[in-house]
């Protein structure tokens, strides 16, 4: 009702009057976005276009692995643009048909970035002009059978895996026949991936203005929630709600409310 948030552009500071929250644009950044210090400043870095030398913070070792990590996301990214495309290619009318069955509404398709790999294709052999064979095959996206390279993810459904900072670090996916099993297939854990701290959905649910997370079981809970105007729900995937979930959580919500199958996990 009165203004109590102020900004000084000259001092490059906030202050918030009603709750006493205050400090420079990385420390906002960090509690908007809940992210840790280095996490933040990488942000706000690349908003800027600006390139963070880590060199002076880091030992080599340190730097290989952020290198590394930072490659894997980039392979990702590059998945990702392509399953999106394939969706919508006339020759893969089977898996919007299934989209369609499952009452997926296009809005939600966009908002989620779900896409499809189809049966045949060059994803790795292309992908292999860009990065090495090691790096695709650490991404946990490919498997070799029979002396030949293939996507995990052949034929499916796709649906991407998002960190906290809108990344994609994994992929999930559902087989458009229901005679083919099993029916759902996770990314297998990766540097930059791990389905015991993953919540998927936690991207986008982080901006809900409820006061409590809906915790359901899998994907499909989620977007049909989300897509009913539910958008405090994240998913589990696959597996036990665990400690360090929680620990995710507890950066944006005190409360939980389960809404799992009730099994053991």
């Amino acid at each position: 009702r009165t203004p109590s948030f102020y900004v000084s552009p000259s001092k490059q500071i906030f202050h918030c009057f009603g709750c006493g929250a205050g400090g420079n644009a990385i420390h906002f950044v960090m509690k908007m976005e809940k992210l840790t210090f280095m996490e933040a400043l990488k942000h706000l870095a690349k908003l800027a276009k600006i390139d963070i030398d880590l060199s002076l913070t880091s030992s080599p070792k340190e730097r290989e692995l952020i290198k590394k990590k930072e490659e894997l996301i980039s392979v990702h990214s590059d998945c990702y643009d392509y399953f999106r495309e394939e969706l919508f290619n006339k020759k893969n009318i089977q898996a919007v048909r299934y989209a369609l069955k499952r009452r997926i509404s296009k809005d939600t398709i966009v908002r989620f970035g779900i896409g499809f790999c189809p049966e045949k294709n060059d994803l790795y052999e292309s992908l292999l002009k860009k990065y090495s064979r090691e790096l695709l095959y650490a991404s946990g996206i490919f498997i070799e059978k029979n002396g030949k390279n293939y996507c995990r993810f052949e034929g499916r459904l796709i649906f991407p895996i998002f960190d906290t900072m809108n990344r994609v670090i994994a992929f999930g996916a559902r087989a458009i026949f229901d005679s083919v099993l099993p029916k759902y297939i996770n990314s297998s854990d990766t540097m930059i991936f791990s389905k015991s701290k993953t919540l998927y959905g936690l991207n986008i649910a982080k901006n809900t203005k409820e006061n409590h997370f809906l915790i359901v079981e899998g994907y499909m809970d989620v977007l049909m929630l989300h897509q009913e105007g539910i958008d405090n729900a994240i998913g589990v995937l696959g597996t036990a709600l665990t400690a360090d979930h929680s620990y995710i959580i507890k950066r944006y919500k005190n409360e939980v409310v389960l809404c799992l199958d009730s099994d053991e996990a």
